[in-house]
């Protein structure tokens, strides 16, 4: 049986969702309460061991022709630029995920991120209900407590519900009835509850539209292909009116307060982000505030 599985021949695709699952273990866990057991160094080796595995897929597995390896051979050399300038290795990994990616399917993907995600998540949160690891509660003045199970903050577990919901509608996308929506609605008011994540909330709560307008499309509905012939735009309108909104910020407008408020202060850190560090042409170092 060993001999069996040690000689079988693996191809590109096998290698790079066997190096995804990899990945995606340990950068789920460091975003946990586990982290303080496992430590950034592991993570680091495994970081530069994924990226190292994926530059292989791409010359040993993909067969591009030469024109395409240099532009791949471009684009990595300006992530590893990119990596020594900011230390967060963060974007060679991503790159090389991105580029590695060719004759990978996307819905494999997709399934490998649901099953291990959802697996951890459980995992997760009954180590922390059983006093395993640190369940962080987060007071803040005006608000309920916030509960994050296990995951370093309320937001960040709201945030992996949300892809989750997502994963798992693109999944089973011809099969969405009443019974996905209402429990993805259902999910949302849970959480609500338990992290009051304001915008995964409102995240997961417009999902539920924009997939039934996305299913009558699919099925011919005149009206619902009008609607989502402009999903497309929605991402570079919605960037403009963020920057718009944040740079005419005026905290003494009710409509600008409330939309604020919404938004768990989204505007008012924005402008304040704005009248430290003006835009400027060329760029500028900016000090991080925050980060827990």
């Amino acid at each position: 049986m060993i001999n069996k599985l040690l000689s079988k021949k693996i191809n590109g695709e096998q290698l790079y969702l066997i190096t995804f699952s990899i990945y995606l273990f340990f950068a789920f866990l460091r975003n946990s309460t586990f982290n303080p057991f496992i430590g950034s160094r592991i993570f680091n080796l495994v970081s530069y061991l994924v990226f190292a595995i994926l530059v292989f897929k791409i010359f040993f597995f993909d067969n591009y022709n030469l024109k395409c390896l240099v532009i791949i051979l471009i684009c990595l050399l300006i992530s590893l630029v990119s990596w020594r300038m900011s230390s967060s290795n963060l974007i060679i990994v991503m790159t090389a995920f991105i580029l590695a990616a060719r004759n990978v399917s996307f819905r494999e993907i997709i399934k490998w991120y649901f099953i291990i995600n959802l697996i951890l998540l459980l995992m997760v949160i009954l180590f922390a209900l059983f006093g395993v690891i640190q369940n962080l509660v987060y007071t803040v003045k005006g608000r309920q407590d916030r509960y994050s199970l296990g995951i370093s903050y309320p937001t960040d577990l709201a945030s992996h519900v949300l892809y989750l919901i997502l994963a798992n509608a693109y999944i089973n996308f011809n099969k969405l009835n009443w019974h996905y929506y209402f429990s993805y609605f259902l999910i949302a008011m849970i959480l609500k509850i338990i992290t009051d994540a304001r915008l995964s909330i409102i995240c997961i709560l417009l999902t539920i539209p924009v997939l039934y307008i996305a299913q009558k499309a699919q099925l011919g509905n005149k009206v619902a292909r009008i609607f989502t012939s402009f999903f497309w735009i929605i991402t570079p309108i919605s960037a403009a009116i963020t920057f718009f909104s944040t740079y005419f910020f005026d905290n003494r407008n009710k409509i600008f307060y409330f939309i604020d408020h919404l938004l768990s202060g989204r505007l008012s850190y924005g402008k304040t982000a704005l009248n430290l560090y003006p835009i400027k042409m060329f760029g500028q170092k900016i000090i991080e505030q925050g980060f827990g």
